[in-house]
Order: structure tokens, then sequence, then C-alpha cells
């Protein structure tokens, strides 16, 4: 694992919306990389845990383990039933205020925590999103589901799977005008014509 540089603290206010699903096996481990890292590089974010519907002791686990956010406000929102990722996901952008958001849909991918610092890092150089993308880890429906989009698709940016992403909040507002009509938040990104990159990792 790369070394984590001591460096001062970012003062713009962070979102963190995490989708959960059953996933109380993950939940500690996660929490335990994502509260270090975002407590040694940001002086004040949110956190928003979105539980669709959890049938496990996926919220239990998560307030026990949410005072590791030292510095960040955490806010639970409860599916009354299961809404799947697009929905939840966008509930839990809908009440975030940060001038970056992270959106994190998948908690069982692995990656270093340095990956959340440097996709950031990459917003500030002008990327209104800006996204983190394992190499050679997509399934083959996502593969032929990709394909497809880009085929068809006249926009610049090619859709890939996706780890997490990084979103100012120019590109949120842009994306609210428009996601009445297309509900699959990645196209919509994809064709805003926003600033949007790519960041690999193993």
């Amino acid at each position: 694992m790369r070394e984590m540089l001591s460096t001062s603290k970012e003062t713009n206010f962070i979102s963190i919306v995490i989708y959960i699903r059953n996933g109380q096996n993950e939940i500690k481990d996660f929490i335990d990389k994502i509260s270090e890292i975002f407590e040694m590089h940001f002086e004040k974010y949110e956190v928003i845990f979105v539980n669709d519907a959890s049938s496990d002791n996926s919220v239990s686990i998560i307030r026990e383990n949410s005072k590791k956010f030292v510095n960040g406000m955490i806010q639970l929102v409860n599916m009354s039933f299961y809404q799947g990722i697009e929905s939840s996901m966008k509930a839990g952008v809908d009440l975030s205020i940060g001038d970056f958001v992270f959106e994190i849909d998948n908690i069982r991918l692995l990656y270093e925590n340095m990956i959340f610092w440097d996709v950031y890092k990459r917003c500030l150089e002008g990327y209104d999103i800006v996204n983190a993308v394992p190499v050679g880890n997509s399934n083959i429906s996502s593969k032929l589901f990709y394909h497809l989009f880009n085929k068809y698709t006249k926009g610049r940016y090619h859709l890939r799977t996706e780890a997490f992403r990084v979103l100012s909040r120019r590109a949120i507002n842009r994306i609210d005008s428009i996601s009445a009509t297309i509900p699959y938040r990645k196209a919509i990104y994809a064709i805003s014509g926003l600033n949007m990159t790519f960041i690999e990792f193993e």
C-alpha cells in the first residue's frame, strides 16, 4: 500500500454517498478504510449511507462504527422497500450539500485508500466528474451493456465499469435538470457535456 503522506486538510466540504444492500460482512472494513483517508485529508465532510431495505445487520454495524468519522456528519437513509442502486443513490445525492460528492455504489470492491484522494485531486484540475476504474474487473453482462451503449451513443466519453466517482456541485446541478428523462446516472454523465475523466487502478 502506498505511504499516505501528511498534508494540509482540504477546506472544501465533501459529501460521501454510499449504497448499502445487505453488506454486513464488508461494512466494518469499508468504514475503517474510508474514515482513515477522509479524516486525514478533509476538515469537514458528511457521510450519507443509503440503506436499500437490507435484511441483514447492515444498519446496526453502520451505527456501531460511525463514530470513526470524527469530523464527519453522518446520515442514514433507510429506503422503505427495495429501490435498486439508481433510485437509492439519487435519494442520497439529493440530500447531499457538499462542494464535491463521492458516489460509492459498491463497498465490496478492493482498492487502496489513496485512490479516493487521487480522484478528488483530479477534480481540482478542472474536471466535473472523475471516475475510479478497476483494471480488468468487469463481468460479461456489464461489458456487453457498455459495448452497446458506447457503440450507439455519440458522446465523447465511453462508459466503463467503475468503483466510484466524484462529482462537482456544478455537475450535480446540471444532471438534475436532465435526469427526469434518463434514469441511468452513468448515461447522463457520459452525455452531459461536462468535463469527465477516468483514473485506473489495479
